[in-house]
C-alpha cells in the first residue's frame, strides 16, 4: 500500500514540475503560450540585431585537454682532470655536459567565439525573412590556471623563467590541440543554431546565416 502511495506521489511531483517548466518558458516565450490570442509580431531587423550585439562576443564553444609538456637542456660544467693534473703537475680540467630533464601536466581549456559586433545585415524583400552575413570563430582565450599545473618530473636546476616558458608552450600545444579537433567548426555551428533560435523567435521565419 505504501508503495502505491509513493508512486502516486512521485507521478504528481513530475506533473507539478511540467506545469512549472510550461509556465516558465510560456512566460519568457509568449508564443509558446497556446491560451494568449496576441498576434506574433516581427520586430525591426535592425533592432533584433542590435539586441544580438548585446551579447557581444558569445563563447559558444570550448576544448578540454589535460596534456604533459616535457623539455631538457645539458648543463656545462667544468671539471678538474685528476690524471692529468698528477702526471704534469699542473691543473688540468675538462668540460663536462649533463641533462636535465622536467615534465609538466597541464590541464586548461580553450573558448572560441563569433564577434556578434561585426554582423552585417542583408536587405531581403519579404518582411518575415532575416539574412546575416557573420565573421568567421576564432579562438580567443586558452586557459591554464596556475592550480591546473603540476610537475611530474624535475631533474633540477630549472629557473623560475625557465618553468614559465614551459608553461607557455604547454598554452599553446592546447590551443592547437583545440584547432586540430574542430573548435572553430563547432563555435559556427553553435552560434548559427542560436541565432536562429533568437530570431525564430522574433517571429521570423525565412532566416539565412552566412559565415565570411
Amino acid at each position: 500500500m505504501i508503495k502505491i502511495y509513493t508512486k502516486i506521489a512521485k507521478i504528481v511531483i513530475v506533473i507539478v514540475l511540467l506545469i512549472v517548466t510550461y509556465i516558465g518558458l510560456a512566460y519568457k516565450f509568449p508564443n509558446l503560450n497556446f491560451l494568449s490570442r496576441k498576434e506574433i509580431s516581427i520586430k525591426d531587423t535592425k533592432l533584433v540585431v542590435e539586441e544580438s550585439k548585446k551579447i557581444a562576443k558569445l563563447f559558444s564553444a570550448r576544448y578540454y585537454s589535460e596534456i604533459a609538456i616535457d623539455s631538457s637542456k645539458f648543463i656545462i660544467s667544468e671539471k678538474i682532470d685528476l690524471t692529468n693534473s698528477i702526471l704534469s703537475l699542473s691543473k688540468s680540467s675538462y668540460k663536462d655536459s649533463l641533462e636535465t630533464k622536467i615534465v609538466l601536466i597541464a590541464k586548461g581549456n580553450s573558448y572560441a567565439s563569433n564577434d556578434l559586433n561585426k554582423i552585417k545585415i542583408i536587405k531581403t524583400p519579404k518582411k518575415e525573412s532575416c539574412h546575416l552575413i557573420l565573421p568567421r570563430a576564432e579562438i580567443t582565450n586558452t586557459v591554464i590556471n596556475p592550480s591546473d599545473f603540476s610537475i611530474f618530473f624535475d631533474g633540477g636546476n630549472w629557473s623560475e623563467k625557465e618553468v614559465q616558458q614551459v608553461k607557455q608552450r604547454a598554452v599553446t600545444k592546447i590551443k592547437l590541440l583545440a584547432l586540430k579537433n574542430g573548435i572553430l567548426e563547432r563555435a559556427n555551428e553553435r552560434t548559427s543554431k542560436l541565432l536562429t533560435g533568437f530570431l525564430k523567435s522574433a517571429a521570423y521565419k525565412d532566416i539565412v546565416i552566412e559565415f565570411e
